[in-house]
């Protein structure tokens, strides 16, 4: 504080009328929101300790193109100012999705199919003229893209 224009502590006390200047903080400094898109989850979080921000992660998605564990978009754009504590959001990769083709081996060729639509797959064909299914190309544990097709083998 400042009394009269010379500096004094506080406690002071003063006549009535004694001019004084006070100084009001504007409170903390703002932040700066990190980049954290394509990075480890691990290294957003480190970079999160150190800059005052919180960080939360909202969800996990599939991804085809960002790998698992990576962030894909977060809530506040990089570079953006910010106030201390503030929270972050973050949306990060699960990865590829992927489907494993069931073992549809002795199934009926509409036990076979729901087996299939029940992992996200679809039967693109029957072969062999049979009603019991005795293999699928591709074949059982094979990892596939949601709604990709499997032939159903089902000889006479």
């Amino acid at each position: 504080s400042f009394v009269e224009g010379s500096a004094v502590a506080g406690g002071l006390l003063l006549e009535p009328g004694t001019r004084f200047d006070l100084l009001v903080s504007s409170g903390p400094v703002p932040r700066t929101v990190p980049e954290l898109v394509g990075l480890p989850v691990v290294d957003a979080q480190a970079r999160m300790s150190e800059t005052g921000l919180v960080l939360v992660e909202s969800e996990r998605e599939f991804s085809e193109t960002v790998p698992i564990d990576v962030v894909i978009s977060q809530s506040s754009v990089s570079g953006s100012q910010t106030a201390r504590d503030t929270t972050i959001t973050i949306v990060v990769s699960k990865g590829q999705d992927r489907r494993s083709v069931p073992d549809v081996s002795g199934m009926t060729i509409e036990e076979a199919t729901a087996a299939l639509e029940a992992a996200g797959l679809f039967r693109s064909g029957v072969s062999g003229g049979g009603d019991i299914v005795e293999g699928s190309s591709p074949r059982a544990g094979s990892l596939l893209r949601p709604g990709e097709g499997v032939e159903l083998f089902a000889p006479r």
